[in-house]
């Protein structure tokens, strides 16, 4: 029954500190707890706005939160605003690049230079050039 509180619990590191992040997605509620050296002290509690399913990840010292029903994503940076958001949650979007042969064939076959090679997940990465549309 408790186990889907460990799955709202996350280490992340922000400006150089070890931080746990708690969200409780019943009560759209976003915690960070500093950790000390016997304890946890909470230092940040930011408002998600609604009780969803709750992702998040770090990217240049800014938390992103992902709301996985709404496909919203809300940015927090502790250093710049410790109550609230950066901004108004943002729609998100996630593109999987998975080419079939037949794509390959058309793109062999008409002469396009896309310049954006796969790599072993199947993601692509930029090989220089602004890449042409499919």
């Amino acid at each position: 029954k408790n186990d889907a509180y460990y799955e709202q619990i996350s280490l992340v590191e922000l400006y150089g500190e070890v931080m746990c992040v708690f969200i409780n997605e019943q009560k759209g509620k976003l915690y960070i707890l500093g950790l000390q050296k016997d304890t946890m002290v909470q230092k940040y509690m930011y408002d998600l706005y609604t009780p969803s399913k709750y992702e998040i990840s770090v990217i240049d010292n800014v938390l992103v939160v992902h709301n996985m029903l709404a496909k919203l994503a809300i940015l927090f940076d502790v250093r710049t605003d410790p109550v609230a958001s950066l901004a108004a949650p943002l729609p998100m979007a996630y593109e999987q690049y998975e080419e079939s042969k037949d794509d390959e064939n058309e793109r062999a076959t008409s002469g396009s230079t896309n310049n954006m090679e796969g790599d072993s997940t199947g993601r692509r990465r930029g090989g220089g050039g602004a890449p042409t549309p499919p």
